[in-house]
């Protein structure tokens, strides 16, 4: 006579206790990748180069203007600083940071602190320029550094070669600047005076929207640079 081996079934509950672990090890295995996903996300984040933009002046601090008392330095320089953040917002590689987005009053200590506060890996001070010269006949651009650390410079004559070569302005060099903002840095840092307010002819092509961005092209190039050679 044959044997037929008869299959046991699972109790009700069995089933349902086993359905139920089942479900948890696919939940688990979800937050496992979340979670993972987020660990390797923050850490992309906390890679990025600090860059602290900081525009010149600002609020009641309107720094020097044009001949015509039209052209206001403030003004200038948030423009430029807002291309050049514009311009590095989608690099995952960077994080930008700016000294003020309005136009309002920061001192240099808040600055400074505000340099400090982000862990700022580089700091570009943005300026435009004045001259007591009868003639009013100064003219093109000088970028500053202070610390007597390769970076300072090295960046500084990147961004400063490029603004040259992008705007074909008169270059006045590289040189060292005793400014506050320079001086109290503990990090790489530049001040740049992208041209004379009382001179008429730049006056009129620093507050022209092309001009800007060829100097925020420019300093865009040198800090992308500065950070591949790193």
């Amino acid at each position: 006579m044959n044997k037929r081996k008869t299959k046991r079934k699972l109790k009700p509950q069995v089933r349902i206790l086993i359905g139920i672990i089942g479900i948890g090890l696919i939940i688990g295995a979800f937050d496992l990748i979340e979670s993972t996903y987020r660990s390797v996300k923050n850490i992309n984040i906390d890679n990025r180069k600090v860059v602290v933009i900081d525009m010149g002046h600002g609020g009641k601090d309107q720094g020097t203007q044009s001949l015509n008392k039209k052209i206001i330095e403030k003004d200038i320089t948030l423009n430029i600083g807002n291309k050049v953040i514009d311009k590095l917002k989608n690099d995952e590689n960077i994080k930008v940071v700016a000294t003020r987005d309005s136009d309002k009053f920061i001192s240099l200590q808040e600055r400074n602190k505000i340099a400090e506060q982000n862990d700022a890996e580089l700091f570009i001070s943005i300026h435009a320029n004045a001259s007591g010269d009868s003639l009013q006949s100064a003219q093109g651009i000088e970028t500053f550094y202070w610390s007597d650390d390769d970076d300072s410079y090295k960046v500084a004559q990147l961004i400063h070669d490029n603004m040259i070569k992008n705007t074909k302005a008169y270059d006045r060099g590289i040189k060292k600047g005793n400014y506050q903002v320079l001086r109290d840095a503990n990090y790489p840092a530049i001040l740049i005076e992208t041209g004379f307010l009382t001179n008429y002819l730049e006056s009129i092509n620093l507050s022209n929207n092309n001009y800007q961005s060829q100097i925020a092209n420019a300093i865009v190039y040198g800090i992308k640079e500065y950070f591949k050679e790193k």
